[in-house]
């Protein structure tokens, strides 16, 4: 008979319920499991695994709530398998193949090739040779962001990706609101595209804010501290394992929406005697998807997993 390994994390002291839990999941065979009681959603726990361990576990959740989580944690079988985060970042001329595939590496780039083939339907084997064609992109030295410390990716991404949002997206919303107002009787799911964007536009406001005057500026401070030979308890440092997670989520969010876009204008292919304007939108709202993609992609997996590994180094020198 099988004998179920169950943690109950809530008779554990804060304060050691993350050595205890990676101590156990040190000690796993490949293959083998145990499962945790939470009295609420251990999602923080999940990302700190994946930055320390990386592809090494699967989590799923037994039960979600909303008193108490169950989760099984497993240490796999077999050589760990580059996730598809870290092939574009390692090289990023990688990320068209998977646009092309209709794979979002953007938000789900911390799933393996395999991962996402089982749940889309692919054929790893076709992806491998899609990549395989792609010659390396000529990266100069000092646009290798994996080399890049924390700190600096956040003031980069501030500096143009944000920028770009506030500088471009008010005139796409209206241009956006003009084409469906001129177009939309002839093409209905443009007024929707509007709608979409303007709330999209909403929800990215909201989350560059928090980003540049909450979250930024606590990992800049990390990384600060770090270099000063600093630990978290020094410093008094509240996590930002939690506030990564939920703005991982609220991009999400935006990314989602573009999507639908995306599906509304088939692709952003204008109609054949379309206007200049009508053009120039669907011109627009890809150079910004496009943008939205690698922003993304630059903070899902790079920043924030380089963030949280930081953070742990500094947890464990306390």
């Amino acid at each position: 008979m099988e004998i179920t390994d169950i943690l109950d994390v809530t008779l554990i002291e804060t304060h050691l319920r993350r050595g205890v839990i990676f101590k156990k999941f040190d000690n796993l065979k490949p293959g083998n499991f145990f499962i945790i009681h939470y009295d609420h959603d251990p999602k923080p726990l999940y990302y700190q695994l994946l930055a320390e361990k990386g592809q090494t576990l699967y989590w799923d959740y037994l039960h979600s709530g909303p008193k108490e989580w169950k989760v099984k944690i497993t240490r796999r079988k077999g050589e760990r398998e580059e996730t598809v985060g870290e092939i574009v970042a390692k090289d990023s001329s990688k990320a068209a193949v998977f646009k092309q595939m209709g794979i979002n590496f953007a938000c789900e780039g911390r799933k393996t090739i395999r991962e996402i083939c089982n749940k889309n339907g692919l054929r790893p084997e076709d992806i491998a040779k899609q990549l395989a064609s792609v010659k390396k992109s000529t990266e100069i030295p000092e646009m290798n962001f994996l080399d890049w410390e924390v700190g600096s990716l956040c003031k980069f991404l501030i500096e143009l990706h944000h920028q770009y949002i506030k500088t471009n997206t008010p005139f796409i919303e209206e241009l956006s609101q003009k084409v469906a107002k001129i177009n939309g009787e002839k093409y209905p799911g443009l007024v929707r595209v509007s709608e979409i964007f303007s709330n999209t536009l909403k929800l990215l406001t909201l989350n560059l804010a928090n980003e540049e005057q909450i979250l930024f500026p606590s990992i800049i401070a990390l990384s600060e501290a770090f270099k000063k030979g600093k630990n978290i308890q020094e410093e008094n440092f509240k996590s930002v394992i939690v506030p990564i997670s939920i703005m991982q989520a609220e991009n999400k969010k935006a990314y989602d929406r573009i999507q639908n876009i995306r599906a509304l204008t088939n692709g952003y292919q204008v109609p054949p005697y379309s206007s200049y304007s009508h053009n120039l939108l669907f011109k627009m709202l890809k150079e910004f998807e496009d943008d939205l993609d690698f922003h993304l992609h630059l903070e899902n997996n790079i920043l924030f997993p380089k963030t949280i590994k930081l953070e742990n180094i500094m947890r464990t020198a306390i």
